[in-house]
């Protein structure tokens, strides 16, 4: 029976696929994972767009591992931050990554 359920989600998980990597095509964006070493604290990830005097921040709850963003295809400084309870930085990396078109890039800080 396992096998049955399995021979008709293949076409649905194939389909999904597909729109997926279509998405990143027609939207031009890659995407970004970063993996956290402490699951117990707030994080913040901030992506400084080249050229611009404008960032994008994105605040990770408590309990997370690790986070994905979609951007555009570009090379970006990161800021990724361990915050407390006031929201205050207790630890940070800045680290530079390049972002290519519907693929994924990996960073990961201890903290």
């Amino acid at each position: 029976m396992k096998k049955i359920y399995v021979f008709l989600l293949m076409p649905f998980l194939l389909v999904t696929c597909k729109k997926k990597k279509d998405d990143c095509e027609t939207k031009n964006f890659g995407s970004l994972k970063v993996a956290f070493g402490a699951f117990t604290k707030r994080h913040s990830i901030i992506i400084t767009y080249p050229g611009a005097a404008n960032a994008r921040e994105k605040i990770v709850p408590i309990g997370a591992t690790s986070d994905t963003v979609q951007i555009p295809p570009d090379v970006y400084p990161i800021t990724i931050s361990s915050l407390n309870s006031s929201g205050q930085v207790v630890d940070q990396s800045v680290k530079s990554t390049t972002i290519a078109k519907c693929q994924q890039s990996d960073l990961s800080v201890p903290f």
